[in-house]
């Protein structure tokens, strides 16, 4: 396969494809399922990006009660797409070509789900009544979604694509920049939520379980998506020549420091290395491979400081 260059384009597209599919129903579930449910009467989580904006815009049309034909799904459907449809020339100019297309695929799927999902397939899991639980659920399953799609280089659009451009330029993991924006929705529409009901019970409810929904989203997205962390890697070896293997292999520099084993006496050379995650199986299997009796220290890292290489997303 690997020999056919454009069989293996092909094929890791349809895997994206089909990825992206899978995410965009997560999202569709989750948020029918969990966050708004079908039983009217009981409180609503509030989800976070553009989801939420669309809750919040879906509230503000309730409250002003302007087309009370259409109903709550529709609106958030339609609102869900329109609401992406800036942030993908950012997703296009900023990140990449690949990046941005499949997270169109993947909000055109979220959007047609949210309003095709048949309720029986939603009350499969009917704890509707369990806040604790809804949160769990569906901070577990947004997590996984987003973190699907970070792992095949798209995102499920949104303000996810404004995290991922902040995270990938400050170097950093997108856990916490979405846990952020998130907050800022969350104390918009629980406004709103007392604003329309003259109450603030229901609305400190949703917040508090909100809370708990969007923590566990987060950290689900940071301990799936390795593409931002980083490792620091520290090799002790006699070979010379090791510091130029690897900057011929990896687009990293590196820093060589002289030093002296302890007992033998020999000369040895410290290198210093800061690669991702998912590159340091590979750096440690051609460091083995070019000195099996070398010694190797890797600490793991959330951010550095400086010019590191990330390859960019076309």
């Amino acid at each position: 396969m690997f020999e056919h260059g454009h069989l293996h384009q092909v094929l890791n597209y349809f895997f994206t494809f089909i990825v992206a599919i899978i995410a965009a129903f997560l999202f569709a579930y989750s948020f029918r399922g969990f966050i708004t449910t079908t039983d009217p009467s009981v409180d609503h989580l509030i989800t976070g990006g553009i989801s939420g904006l669309s809750q919040i815009g879906t509230l503000l049309l309730q409250i002003v009660g302007l087309f009370p034909s259409v109903a709550g799904k529709s609106w958030q459907a339609i609102l869900y797409f329109s609401f992406n449809v800036p942030l993908f020339f950012l997703a296009y100019k900023g990140i990449g070509k690949k990046f941005a297309t499949f997270s169109v695929i993947n909000v055109v799927f979220t959007s047609i789900f949210i309003e095709i999902l048949p309720n029986n397939w939603l009350t499969i899991v009917d704890i509707s009544n369990d806040m604790l639980g809804r949160a769990l659920f569906a901070g577990f399953l947004v997590g996984l979604g987003s973190a699907l799609c970070f792992r095949l280089e798209f995102s499920g659009g949104g303000l996810d694509i404004v995290t991922y451009y902040i995270a990938n330029n400050k170097s950093t993991s997108v856990g916490k920049y979405q846990i952020g924006v998130n907050g800022v929705i969350l104390a918009i529409y629980t406004s709103l939520l007392i604003l329309k009901e003259g109450s603030g019970i229901g609305a400190l409810n949703s917040f508090l379980y909100t809370l708990v929904y969007f923590f566990t989203s987060g950290r689900v997205v940071d301990a799936l998506n390795v593409r931002n962390k980083k490792a620091q890697m520290q090799i002790i070896t006699t070979q010379m020549g090791l510091p130029k293997i690897l900057l011929a292999n990896f687009p990293h520099g590196c820093t060589v420091v002289d030093a002296k084993g302890g007992f033998s006496g020999e000369k040895r050379i410290i290198i210093y290395i800061a690669v991702s995650s998912i590159e340091v199986k590979r750096v440690v299997k051609l460091v083995r491979y070019a000195d099996p009796k070398s010694f190797i220290d890797v600490s793991y890292g959330h951010q550095v400081y400086g010019r590191f290489f990330i390859k960019p997303i076309t």
